[in-house]
């Protein structure tokens, strides 16, 4: 009997087929420290040698966006693409090297509340985009 691998088991726990591309995008976003454009992953695919084009890269991204798998986060008008965590998050930019990283907590889920009572709307979410200078490029 073939044993499944934790991508695979990942994608049918989403509905998903397992397929070479789709097991290779997981296997890049779960190693990948922050999130990631696409151009970005198709460059790591073709390292890999993985035989993919950006439009099956991006199909497959919104596939699993639609199938809760990953997150698709928009930073300078550009998706960014990570394992949907297991809670709200939002990131950083560098407007100098393009790093982006994961900030801890959320400050407006208080003020979303306030909101909430203040304006009588159901608050089903929110971006936040958040841009600045890291410390290795502010020398």
């Amino acid at each position: 009997m073939k044993e499944i691998s934790a991508t695979e088991q990942l994608l049918k726990t989403h509905g998903l087929k397992s397929t070479k591309q789709r097991s290779a995008l997981i296997k890049i976003l779960l190693t990948s420290t922050s999130p990631m454009h696409a151009e970005q992953i198709l460059e790591v695919l073709k390292s890999d040698a993985v035989e993919c084009n950006l439009s099956t890269v991006y199909r497959n991204m919104d596939l699993m966006i639609q199938c809760l798998l990953i997150a698709e986060t928009k930073l300078d008008q550009k998706s960014y693409y990570s394992i949907k965590p297991h809670q709200h998050g939002h990131y950083i930019q560098c407007i100098s090297c393009k790093q982006v990283l994961l900030v801890e907590g959320c400050p407006m889920e208080q003020y979303e509340k306030q909101l909430e009572q203040k304006m009588g709307f159901t608050m089903i979410g929110h971006r936040v985009e958040l841009f600045g200078i890291c410390k290795e490029c502010h020398c």
